[in-house]
């Protein structure tokens, strides 16, 4: 098999020299390295496969790199996915590029209601390597690929699922997670000294906890921003926290800041594209304020954004005390309510996908079902829909960086027994110890629910019965981020398109997937089957 490129990378900011490609910033032996320093260590680390896959099994960042050589080639996304990259196959060459648009094939087929589009109505992502395009893969979060002549072998750089069927473990001290949080941000903050820092601010922990580490490394150059709708629940306890820190902070309006007709603008169908790649929803929440707060000058391409994911995945936030019982069906079940879109599949609709999310993620006997669970929930949602977000930040010219998405600190949840993730009781504790208190930011927390939130199936089964006006009604339907404008402005967009109410009134995503399904399908170009 022949291995041809063709000048499609154009999205990110990529390094090249001669066969190798690379985007993005690694820590390797706790040292920072990006650009030619990176394309160096790769050249040197690539006299073969065995020594490449060793390398990259080392690196700690947000990175994708292309290796293209004679009779096969190398790629691999990190463990963040912060850059997705995609491949197609075609007459015996193998096209790599960071736009997948530029790898569709012109042959007209007829589309078709593939599982992808089927998983990507229920989640907003789809599954595995596939994307929404016939022919057109991805490279999965932490996926080391080689593509040879005749096969092709995938290897992983970090899975979140661990090898232990119990759910008893050495309980972790507070100090230990206080420790590794500090060491982590030491190394991390060498990328931000001297740089202003846009902090999103919310009322939740995250983020408090970022501003909290900044205050304590004695960072000054911080807008502390928030967003949605005027008066959201959100505002008033990021503005007291930032000014408790000493840090502006700035309130965009989405009232005043989202235009009428965006929809229309090229910086709008550039984004869509940017940040759905045929496989995740273009996340439209921090679009206006990333927008707005560029326009206004108040952040430039020098700010480094510092968004607090995974956190909620970290703490443990989406477990509940049934889930220790080692009950499969449960798990999805809870999979499809607390992550799923709310799309009201037909019953062979939703047996499909859970049939695939049991041989996907339930299938390896050696470990325990709540770490399937997190390993759906690390894979499937926080890497390539609530990571993915974070392509926001490059589209605008930013630069971005996850500190809690560290491998160090992955690792070290690995250890964490699910007593002391439920509730999220080791991650909340030590924050509000270490951080909080100390920084005088302990107010306005959010309650954790000791026990978390558990499936109510009678209430799941009459969803699909009551009609949609009685929902409504029933619902008090909380909309802190402007969702119903945004997405009321999209179905105006375009007549022909049609949608499905979602089960749950307020799971606004649902319309923005059902959209973007529609936006792509005008392309004409056949869906995978």
């Amino acid at each position: 098999m022949a291995f041809t490129l063709k000048n499609t990378f154009e999205n990110y900011r990529w390094v090249t020299e001669k066969n190798i490609f690379v985007t993005g910033f690694t820590w390797l032996a706790e040292e920072y390295i990006s650009g030619e320093l990176f394309i160096k260590a790769i050249s040197e680390n690539s006299a073969s496969f065995e020594s490449f896959k060793i390398f990259a099994g080392q690196l700690n960042g947000q990175f994708a790199i292309v290796v293209f050589n004679e009779t096969d080639t190398w790629a691999v996304c990190s463990h963040t996915w912060s850059y997705p990259l995609f491949y197609r196959f075609d007459n015996n060459n193998v096209y790599f590029s960071d736009n997948p648009k530029k790898l569709l094939s012109d042959k007209k087929e007829k589309e078709t209601l593939s599982f992808s589009k089927l998983y990507f109505l229920a989640f907003g992502v789809t599954p595995g390597n596939t994307t929404l395009k016939k022919g057109i893969f991805q490279v999965q979060p932490g996926e080391i690929l080689r593509l040879g002549q005749n096969n092709t072998e995938s290897f992983k750089i970090f899975t979140s699922a661990v090898q232990n069927k119990t759910t008893e473990k050495a309980e972790i001290k507070e100090t230990d997670l206080h420790h590794i949080l500090l060491n982590v941000f030491e190394k991390q903050y060498k990328c931000l000294k001297d740089k202003q820092v846009l902090l999103p601010l919310t009322r939740g922990y995250d983020s408090r906890l970022l501003g909290c580490l900044l205050k304590e490394f004695g960072h000054r150059n911080v807008i502390c921003a928030t967003w949605g709708r005027h008066q959201n629940s959100e505002q008033e306890t990021a503005r007291k926290v930032a000014g408790q820190l000493g840090y502006d902070h700035i309130f965009v309006d989405y009232s005043q800041e989202v235009p009428n007709g965006f929809s229309h603008t090229k910086e709008f169908e550039s984004f869509i594209g940017y940040s759905g790649h045929f496989s995740s929803m273009p996340f439209l929440q921090d679009y206006f304020a990333i927008r707005t707060l560029k326009n206004k000058k108040i952040i430039d391409n020098q700010t480094v954004a510092l968004p607090g994911h995974p956190g909620d995945f970290l703490r443990g936030s989406h477990l509940d005390s049934k889930m220790a019982d080692n009950d499969t069906s449960y798990m999805i079940s809870k999979i499809i309510d607390a992550f799923g879109s709310s799309f009201p599949l037909r019953t062979e609709q939703e047996k499909r996908i859970r049939e695939h999310i049991s041989q996907t993620f339930f299938s390896q006997k050696d470990e325990s079902l709540w770490s399937n669970y997190e390993n759906w929930d690390y894979e499937e949602r926080q890497c390539k829909f609530i990571g993915n977000s974070t392509l926001v930040f490059p589209f605008f010219g930013l630069e971005f960086l996850m500190p809690l998405f560290d491998l160090k600190i992955l690792r070290f949840f690995q250890k964490v027994p699910f007593k002391q993730k439920l509730g999220a009781k080791l991650y909340n504790h030590t924050l509000e110890t270490f951080f909080f208190k100390k920084h005088r930011v302990n107010f306005d927390l959010k309650s954790s629910e000791n026990d978390g939130v558990k499936l109510n199936p009678l209430k799941n089964k009459l969803l699909k019965t009551i009609p949609h006006t009685i929902k409504k009604w029933y619902y008090p339907v909380e909309d802190p981020i402007f969702y119903h404008e945004i997405t009321s402005e999209l179905k105006a967009s375009e007549k022909k398109f049609s949608y499905k109410h979602p089960l749950k009134p307020h799971r606004y995503n649902s319309y923005i997937i059902q959209w973007y399904l529609q936006y792509i399908e005008k392309l004409k170009i056949p869906l995978e089957k």
